[in-house]
């Protein structure tokens, strides 16, 4: 009941602050009894998950924009998702349309943090075990804190759970089986991603779907801008400077843009 009262807080607060590429919140009620309360949020959806794509065109402007979503959730509003996964992206309907609106939705808010506010659990993990991010489950004594990075490193998952299987699931010999195999505990989960950093991760890619061939460079480039901003080294943590945060939305919104208009042509 209380997650209801707070996602109904933050859409309120997103729409106040203009932020572009989420569900709208059109009306709330809550109804106290002696016994029970209930609640009910009214957010506009008006699209399909992006798991029901019709061409691979359509997942890649779809990313592209919620990637824009997630920059404008953070930077105009000051929100952190905390939840990313295929779950919670939707293929907008109005796009079809209108090649000037945004063509992908960011739905669920019931993680969100106000980054305004302090946590009442500031290393509490919550999201999606097969999207979650190595830094923030690797279940080390120095835990550390969410901030926009594991959200954009959660995209890139979803990039890889989607040109992988397609429309479906991971196979069980997939090398990202491992990563959504739900009795797995957090640190286990964590170290399988790590084939990220190796040479295994060009077995991953050679497992990408008929449909997805050709975006390995894709995967590539969001991999170095997450991973290797210094080229050399492994890099899971965050630079908390604003224009990095901005650097780092930018370019993973211009390795989409790239392979969109590639794939227009």
């Amino acid at each position: 009941m209380e997650e209801s009262r707070d996602e109904e807080k933050l859409l309120h607060l997103t729409k106040a602050r203009n932020v572009w590429g989420i569900t709208e919140l059109i009306d709330y009620q809550c109804l106290d009894t002696d016994t029970i309360t209930l609640s009910c949020i009214v957010a506009s959806n008006f699209g399909r998950p992006v798991k029901g794509y019709c061409t691979v065109l359509e997942v890649l402007e779809c990313l592209r924009d919620t990637i824009k979503a997630l920059r404008s959730l953070y930077l105009d509003a000051k929100i952190l998702h905390q939840d990313i996964s295929d779950n919670n992206i939707l293929i907008s309907n109005a796009g079809n349309n209108n090649p000037d609106s945004f063509k992908g939705i960011l739905i669920d808010s019931n993680n969100a943090m106000d980054v305004e506010i302090e946590p009442e659990k500031p290393y509490s993990l919550s999201g999606t075990k097969t999207f979650m991010v190595i830094d923030l489950s690797r279940g080390s004594d120095d835990r550390v804190l969410h901030t926009y990075r594991p959200d954009l490193e959660s995209f890139f998952y979803v990039f890889l759970f989607m040109a992988v299987p397609g429309h479906g699931r991971a196979s069980d010999e997939s090398r990202l089986r491992p990563w959504e195999v739900l009795w797995r505990n957090w640190p286990e989960i964590a170290e399988k991603k790590k084939d990220i950093s190796s040479d295994d991760f060009a077995a991953i890619l050679a497992e990408f779907c008929p449909g997805f061939k050709g975006l390995e460079s894709l995967a590539h480039s969001l991999r170095d801008v997450l991973f290797f901003p210094d080229v050399n080294e492994f890099f899971t943590g965050t630079s908390i400077d604003i224009r990095e945060a901005e650097k780092l939305y930018s370019a993973m919104i211009g390795a989409f843009e790239k392979v969109v208009v590639e794939n227009r042509e």
